[in-house]
């Protein structure tokens, strides 16, 4: 009867020792690493830019269609406010869970 080798090991005859693949710092993968980490900075920047727009858009909302969302103007604005590379996203998705917060409170009592 025979098993299926472990993740990453090569199965050999009995008794001998499994294999991996060695990792090596190939001048490939230093290159590799350094475009990743270089490109990194940009990436993030490009998805707070994102969401500034996406949260732009959602600003030219109606009054109505915000209430839909429980959105309020002040929580849009709060989130625009961050620095240009810094992610409204996320001091969005703060306010928001606060306001859920306060309000599931107010729900209790």
């Amino acid at each position: 009867m025979s098993f299926a080798p472990a993740c990453g090991a090569v199965a050999g005859p009995v008794g001998e020792r499994a294999l991996t693949a060695p990792t090596a710092n190939t001048p490939s993968t230093l290159v590799k690493r350094l475009f990743a980490a270089l490109r990194a900075p940009f990436k993030k920047l490009s998805v707070a830019l994102r969401h500034r727009r996406e949260l732009e858009q959602l600003a030219s909302f109606s009054d109505r269609e915000l209430r839909d969302l429980a959105v309020t103007r002040n929580d849009i604005a709060f989130a625009l406010a961050e620095p240009l590379w810094h992610d409204p996203a996320v001091s969005f998705r703060q306010v928001r869970s606060k306001c859920a917060e306060r309000t599931r409170n107010k729900e209790i009592l």
